[in-house]
């Protein structure tokens, strides 16, 4: 059995969440005059694709995942996080220091706070 297709998109009904909807119910996939992707969907609504890190700054959902934005290019899931360099300016999330993210001077005292209270760094 084939699983069903899912894209993540703006809520047309209420702009600051994110919704999931199935791909096979849409009756058209476009892009708009600001070349976002739409989906007209067989409810007659429609969504545009979150395509954009901006696009999830302000659902709550994401957040409450567990997820923040720590850079302009980036969203990690800060529980993850199992090291700091503050010469690279880098959040690690494993040992061996291969899966990283960027962080930006603005958040590294908060970063520094969050893996103390973890006793992560002291």
């Amino acid at each position: 059995m084939s699983q069903r297709l899912m894209d993540l998109v703006i809520d047309p009904d209420n702009p600051d969440e994110l919704m999931n909807i199935f791909l096979d119910e849409c009756l058209k996939w476009y892009t708009n005059k600001q070349r976002k992707l739409v989906y007209l969907h067989k409810n007659g609504k429609e969504y545009i694709a979150a395509q954009m890190l901006d696009d999830f700054d302000n659902s709550e959902r994401i957040y409450h995942g567990g997820h923040q934005r720590i850079d302009a290019n980036n969203f990690v899931k800060i529980d993850e996080i199992v090291s700091y360099s503050k010469e690279k300016g880098e959040v690690y999330f494993d040992e061996n220091k291969t899966k990283a993210a960027s962080v930006a001077r603005f958040h590294a005292s908060y970063i520094k706070h969050l893996l103390k209270s973890k006793g992560l760094l002291r």
